[in-house]
């Protein structure tokens, strides 16, 4: 489960369970999960700004990407999960991801990236083995 956990007016941290669309599964079984990694993109894509939260799963080996912005636009921000939370995209990697690195603010095509490895050993590439280095977009992890 991901919470979100806001603060007060006071800016004191909020006390109690988050109500439930503070809450969101991002999976129906018991997993660990790498560091979380969250990183506002004020360039976008898919519109600025896009906040990235990206995390990985160990036992299924998946990196996960949420778009996790609140901003209506109008600089407004909600309390919450926005709506229609969900997985961007996934991939695959090994043994799940180390700490992920982010690499730039862009709208341009392949110039907003995280890089990190695969904490199992795969093939890499052509002829490569070991613990994998990854680059993939931040939107759509390709």
């Amino acid at each position: 489960m991901l919470y979100d956990v806001g603060f007060s007016s006071s800016r004191l941290l909020n006390t109690g369970t988050p109500p439930t669309s503070n809450q969101s599964e991002i999976a129906d079984y018991v997993d660990q999960c790498s560091s979380l990694t969250t990183f506002v993109n004020v360039a976008g894509p898919p519109s600025p700004p896009t906040d990235w939260l990206f995390l990985g799963l160990v036992a299924t080996g998946e990196v996960l990407n949420y778009n996790v912005s609140l901003d209506d636009g109008l600089g407004v921000t909600g309390a919450g999960f926005p709506a229609g939370f969900t997985n961007v995209a996934d991939y695959p990697v090994a043994g799940g991801p180390s700490g992920f690195i982010v690499d730039n603010q862009s709208a341009e095509a392949q110039a907003s990236s995280i890089y990190f490895s695969g904490v199992g050993s795969s093939v890499c590439g052509v002829g490569g083995a070991g613990h994998c280095a990854v680059k993939l977009t931040q939107e759509g992890l390709e």
